[in-house]
């Protein structure tokens, strides 16, 4: 028997055991095979039902995945849609701006040039009044007197 279903290195380590004593070993081991298969199944079955509840698991995972991927890409979509509109807004906003800050930068000019000119010109037109008003020149007329007879008086003038 041996011979028969033993391979080599089998048949070397058992070379020195009879055939009973090699049939009772098979025998033995089979029947703890055959005691250890309601277990070996029990075992088996437990692990095909975890094996079916990770599978199912997964796939509902991979679906939330997959829905959670498709609210992103909306949302995505949605926020690059609402930044267009916002910077079209800014865009807008900004040459709106940019028009008054040069409509400002006109009238800061023009504003310039008026203090300009009303310095110069009401300058020489109140020295000019001031000239020619009767009340200064009297009072004038009055220093210049005294600044004669000052003069005359200390010698400057003969």
């Amino acid at each position: 028997m041996l011979k028969n279903m033993a391979t080599p290195v089998e048949k070397k380590a058992l070379s020195n055991l009879s055939d009973e004593d090699v049939a009772y070993r098979i025998i033995t081991q089979a029947a703890r095979l055959f005691t250890s298969l309601p277990d070996s199944i029990e075992h088996w079955a437990a692990f095909v039902s975890i094996n079916n509840e990770l599978a199912t698991s997964l796939q509902k995972k991979k679906e939330e995945l997959k829905t959670s991927q498709e609210d992103l890409a909306a949302f995505q979509v949605k926020e690059r849609a609402a930044f267009g509109i916002e910077r079209t807004k800014y865009r807008q906003e900004r040459v709106a701006n940019e028009a008054v800050m040069e409509e400002l930068r006109q009238q800061v000019k023009q504003l310039k040039e008026d203090k300009k000119w009303l310095i110069v010109s009401c300058i020489r037109r109140f020295v000019t009044i001031l000239l020619h008003s009767k009340e200064f020149n009297l009072q004038l007329a009055g220093i210049y007197s005294k600044a004669m007879a000052h003069g005359h008086h200390t010698g400057l003038i003969v």
